[in-house]
């Protein structure tokens, strides 16, 4: 009897430990796409708090393209940092905007999620970003969407 509950107390404090492991955050990825066609989507996202992208600073957006537009001049003006608990903000004349980021591996791709909800333009944002280049001062990632298979690209580099 004793040794059941052992096994018992043992496989809970296992269970418990795993829901709660350290240094694991969740967000919310919405499927922007299905959002503009008035399906709401969303996906919970598990990452480590401490990824390795991106680093430390100030960033700027060098270039945003969607498709073969490129829409660079939106994002004129705002500086973006990244924390280490996941916390992204958007500055544009002494205006702070928080969002969400994290880094994830999905089919193999190492990815960037960047959530700021609805704040207009910093939610054009709000995508799954593949990492094509990752270097201490520049970020090119890239989406595809999954309703017209549309590419947005999205460059950030170190100011």
């Amino acid at each position: 009897m004793k040794s059941q509950i052992f096994v018992l107390a043992l496989l809970l404090s296992i269970f418990t430990a795993c829901e709660n492991a350290p240094g694991v955050t969740t967000i919310d990825s919405t499927d922007v796409e299905a959002e503009k066609k008035g399906k709401s989507t969303s996906t919970s996202i598990n990452f480590n708090a401490l990824a390795s992208v991106p680093k430390p600073g100030n960033w700027v957006v060098t270039l945003y393209q969607e498709d073969a537009s490129v829409k660079t001049t939106k994002f004129a003006g705002y500086t973006f940092t990244f924390n280490a608990s996941n916390k992204i903000t958007a500055t544009k004349s002494s205006v702070a905007v928080d969002g969400k980021w994290g880094t994830a591996t999905d089919s193999s791709k190492k990815k960037l999620y960047i959530n700021f909800a609805t704040t207009k333009p910093l939610s054009e944002l709000n995508e799954d970003w593949t990492i094509l280049e990752e270097t201490t001062t520049k970020l090119r990632l890239q989406h595809v969407s999954g309703g017209n298979g549309g590419t947005d690209i999205l460059t950030l580099e170190v100011k």
